[in-house]
């Protein structure tokens, strides 16, 4: 069995990782890396691109597949790369592949590439690749860097709009069924209702019932656009930004402020991607937002 739990993998396929160890060991595969059986050329690369960044982790993203393997069982001929300080958080790929004339291409995939080769969306939009060995370490020195808190922000940009619009969207929508009425007969709804003004009409009676009852908590979450600071618990640190503000970074989640800690605990019993009015959204087990 290999060393890696079930808890400590990263990747697709727990099952197809232990029976493709287990088979490429007892055949006697050559090449490993962390107790992963890849192809030769692929073990160069990895090992080749592990001598600049020392804290680099493998990660399986794709099934194993006898691809490039002369003797035709199954390896792993693509990884993922991430890194010690956030295994969770893949920065991209490396992998095999041919071209036309057969020659072997060394590839590095990364959302930091822009192949003008390709559209946007696009196979190989995202992706370096290069027969000359070289070249191709030197592109994923450079392309497969470790995450930085920003480029992580914008990695869940679209996920946090659509948790504020979840949370503004109901509130947004049951306030303007009064504008049926008419819109610049709002602020007139809002004075009867401080005036106690007794309405006759069904579409103003509920009008004012609505505005009396939860007007100006409903206001609040229409237009609710929170101040928000996010916050990466790493293995051996905790690095934090207040929108606006200069990124901290502290030695543990301890230090970091009540209000802001208490947060990130009810944050870390809840459902990923779920917001929580003024409270906040969890990403990942590691990365939240919260609303401050």
């Amino acid at each position: 069995m290999p060393m890696i739990t079930k808890e400590d993998f990263v990747g697709v396929d727990y099952t197809d990782y232990i029976n493709t160890y287990d088979y490429a060991k007892s055949v006697g595969h050559l090449w490993w890396v962390d107790e992963i059986p890849v192809p030769r050329d692929l073990h160069r690369f990895m090992m080749d691109f592990r001598h600049a960044r020392r804290d680099v982790v493998w990660t399986l993203p794709k099934q194993s597949r006898p691809t490039f393997n002369p003797d035709n069982y199954d390896i792993y001929s693509t990884v993922g790369v991430a890194y010690k300080e956030a295994p969770e958080l893949r920065v991209g790929m490396l992998f095999l592949d041919r071209d036309k004339n057969g020659r072997m291409m060394f590839c590095v995939q990364s959302k930091t590439i822009a192949n003008e080769k390709y559209g946007p969306g696009k196979d190989g939009y995202t992706v370096k690749q290069t027969s000359n060995f070289a070249n191709a370490v030197k592109n994923a020195k450079t392309y497969l860097k470790p995450k930085m808190l920003q480029s992580l922000i914008n990695d869940h940009g679209v996920v946090f709009n659509n948790a504020i619009a979840s949370l503004s969207d109901p509130a947004r929508n049951e306030y303007y069924q009064i504008r049926n009425i008419d819109q610049p007969m709002i602020e007139e709804v809002e004075n009867m209702v401080r005036s106690g003004y007794q309405p006759a009409t069904e579409a103003f009676k509920r009008a004012v019932a609505l505005i009396a009852e939860k007007g100006e908590e409903l206001k609040r979450m229409a237009n609710y656009k929170p101040k928000t600071c996010f916050v990466w618990s790493k293995p051996d640190r905790v690095v934090m930004q207040v929108e606006d503000e200069m990124e901290q970074v502290l030695f543990k989640l301890d230090d970091v402020p009540d209000h802001i800690r208490n947060k990130v605990a009810v944050l870390q019993i809840a459902e990923v991607r779920k917001p929580i009015v003024d409270v906040g959204v969890r990403f990942t087990d590691t990365f939240f937002c919260v609303f401050i």
